[in-house]
């Protein structure tokens, strides 16, 4: 019932191939089996297939039994009517009984796979697997001045550009000769990390195309449908209107097996390759990160440009930790509690003091050791000021262990992420304490979240505009270990927040004592 997931259009754009090429008889229909949160609807997905919402429970116990009880959502369970007939193996079908095809958890195989592999039954699925590897050798075979980038024939059909002529890979790329360098894009724009390498890619690209440099790029989209293909190719253009070449986003069987020849694992990925289709670098983001003057970032270049970078990285942590001590100086001598990074590289937070905001673009965190708190309650609030698809993890740690003293590296764990520390995350839906667990809340901009734990219960509260009776909220968290004094502190990443430890900045209040129950 996720209507922000591509996959469902992916598979319905699959099923219209497979009868439009294939000449199958072949319907979807959507199964309501759950819902992933609160904001998921089944409904609309009712009014675009066959559907099957008012599920029985006999219907749900056909439905574990077809499946082994291996059944999730979303998944592809492939039926077909038996034909009555026995096959020379000796098994027979009873005429009119569904017979399974095919059981795709996640349909993935179906995506990867595509209409080529219907009806996406074992036997299939291994002559896809088999046709995979073929594609692979070919791909090896045509590596060699990029050949890989045209189609059986050797004809140019597979890379296309939003505007101007047609892309000619002999043109565009091979020509380009010794000094250039052509880059395989992997990239998509659900990707929060894809979408903030992107425009400084786009950057660079327009830097060396002014400077007269031999540089192409070939997006290649892991998008869940081509419609967010074509906005996101849409946007990778120059102030000046250029715009590099990308592969048809038809060809999902070669994507894949690009994917699979460069062993692309994770996305944002730029692979360097010279025109002759000799590889530069594996991790070309790596590279282009050291700036166009670095260019064409053999390993040469890449050395000078790795030693610059760790040089500028020191001064800029160096300026960032001393940025960071003024703000606590000047918290200090304003009195009040004072709010400090404690997780996380120098400078990833930006401290407004005067309008109390955090503003977090990698994952970091801040809290206040000063409001460590042995007995009674401790409260504090804080306003989602700004969002750009940011996370957050809220709530309370021991001063203890990791969270003892200040660190100054990117750790990738924040609020919750261990048994020291209980943290709430509106916008994932999850409450953490050593891992994480649903929480079906919802948090948006401008909501104001008040925090409280109850030292001598060991208990942690949420509230959202001061109420704490509402589904959801109120208790979350009871552990014995809250008993030994924690202190407020706050993950995110992408975020602005707008903090609030002294009571007279708050625009709501602890709980009542109610709350805590017995």
């Amino acid at each position: 019932g996720d209507s922000t997931d591509g996959t469902y259009k992916s598979i319905a754009a699959i099923a219209e191939k497979v009868k439009a090429e294939k000449s199958e008889r072949f319907e979807l229909v959507y199964v309501g089996w759950d819902l992933y949160d609160e904001d998921c609807d089944h409904a609309p997905f009712a009014a675009k297939y066959h559907s099957l919402l008012d599920i029985s429970d006999e219907e749900r116990a056909a439905l574990k039994t077809i499946t082994s009880g291996k059944i999730g959502a979303p998944m592809l369970i492939n039926l077909r009517r038996g034909t009555g007939t026995c096959g020379l193996d000796g098994k027979c079908e009873e005429q009119g009984v569904p017979v399974l095809v095919a059981l795709d958890l996640g349909a993935q195989g179906m995506l990867t796979a595509g209409a080529a592999a219907y009806p996406w039954s074992e036997d299939k699925m291994k002559e896809a697997a088999e046709a995979a590897k073929a594609r692979f050798e070919k791909l090896k075979s045509s590596q060699a001045n990029l050949q890989f980038l045209k189609d059986e024939e050797g004809a140019d059909t597979l890379l296309v550009r939003t505007k101007g002529a047609a892309p000619s890979v002999d043109k565009d790329l091979v020509d380009l000769g010794d000094e250039g360098v052509v880059g395989l894009y992997f990239s998509a724009h659900w990707c929060p990390p894809c979408r903030g390498f992107t425009p400084k890619l786009v950057e660079c690209y327009e830097a060396l195309k002014a400077a007269g440099k031999k540089f192409e790029v070939v997006f290649i989209s892991s998008d869940s449908d081509k419609d967010s293909f074509e906005e996101y190719f849409g946007s990778m253009v120059t102030s000046t209107g250029d715009q590099w070449l990308a592969l048809d986003y038809d060809r999902r069987d070669l994507k894949a097996s690009l994917s699979e020849f460069f062993e692309v694992d994770g996305i944002p990925t730029l692979i360097l390759l010279k025109p002759d289709g000799t590889m530069i670098t594996e991790d070309g983001r790596e590279a282009v990160g050291y700036g166009p003057d670095y260019f064409p970032w053999d390993a040469a270049a890449q050395a000078r440009g790795a030693a610059a970078a760790t040089e500028r990285a020191a001064q800029a942590k160096a300026v960032a930790v001393e940025e960071e001590k003024k703000g606590v100086e000047a918290q200090r001598a304003a009195g009040g509690a004072v709010v400090m990074r404690v997780r996380g590289k120098p400078g990833s937070i930006t401290h407004d003091l005067g309008r109390k905001t955090l503003e977090f673009g990698r994952f970091a965190t801040a809290g206040s050791p000063d409001l460590l708190t042995s007995s009674g309650v401790v409260y504090y609030e804080f306003e989602i000021v700004a969002s750009d698809d940011g996370v957050p993890q809220m709530g309370f740690a021991l001063k203890k262990g990791a969270w003892a003293e200040v660190q100054d590296e990117h750790t990738g764990e924040g609020v919750g992420d261990d048994a020291l520390s209980w943290g709430l995350d509106g916008v994932r839906g999850a409450k953490w304490h050593d891992g994480d667990a649903p929480w079906p809340r919802k948090w948006e901009v401008g909501d104001v979240i008040g925090l409280a734990a109850n030292v001598d219960a060991g208990k942690i509260a949420v509230s959202k505009a001061g109420d704490w009776a509402q589904e959801g909220y109120g208790v979350v968290f009871e552990a014995e270990a809250i008993k030994a004094g924690v202190f407020p502190c706050f993950t995110a990443m992408d975020l602005k927040l707008r903090v609030a430890l002294a009571e007279e900045d708050c625009k709501f209040g602890p709980p009542p004592l109610d709350i805590w129950g017995a």
